[in-house]
């Protein structure tokens, strides 16, 4: 509810996929509450349980939007900044003029992070060792909350694991990246 509402105040189009990697909580009896009554949230059920980059390599491979944001369902990023963030891919709400693009994606960062200490400090120990071995400094690489082009999320070589390294992944490619 909090994506659509963000989406439609800012006056973007929008699709919602949630895909379900074999799930076992109650998310998604909660998405088929409220999908019935909007033609844009579709759910895609995987039964095989492969794990975040495999759901995410079927949601980008069926992708028609010309941006695709990823974002977390565990309440720690904000859908408010999705309209933030298509702005610096140089996207417009519909009906008005494309702001300059900045990048072809965006990084989120969870700030303040509400984990415990025991996942924040590795978390900042991975963020600090990847900058320091890709050269694509970021605060936070396996933050939840991107947005990136259909097309750069579309030709990411997403093997088992490798949605940690996304903006390494597409820097890698020659997309500009910000956070």
């Amino acid at each position: 509810k909090e994506i659509r509402t963000s989406l439609e105040t800012a006056g973007f189009s929008w699709e919602i996929l949630v895909i379900n990697d074999s799930s076992t909580d109650e998310s998604v009896n909660e998405v088929e509450s409220f999908s019935g009554d909007a033609s844009q949230i579709h759910l895609i059920h995987l039964t095989d349980g492969r794990g975040k980059s495999a759901a995410l390599s079927r949601g980008f491979a069926i992708a028609r939007g010309e941006a695709v944001v990823m974002l977390d369902g565990d309440g720690q990023d904000d859908p408010r900044e999705i309209p933030k963030m298509l702005a610096q891919l140089g996207m417009a709400p519909d009906g008005q003029k494309a702001p300059p693009s900045e990048a072809d994606l965006v990084n989120g960062w969870k700030t303040p992070r509400l984990d415990p200490w025991h996942k924040t400090i590795p978390s900042r120990v991975f963020n600090l060792l990847v900058s320091w071995l890709t050269n694509v400094s970021l605060h936070d690489h396996n933050c939840g909350l991107k947005a990136m082009r259909r097309e750069v999320a579309q030709r990411l070589p997403l093997a088992t694991g490798m949605h940690r390294f996304i903006p390494v992944l597409a820097a890698a490619s020659g997309h500009r990246i910000v956070e």
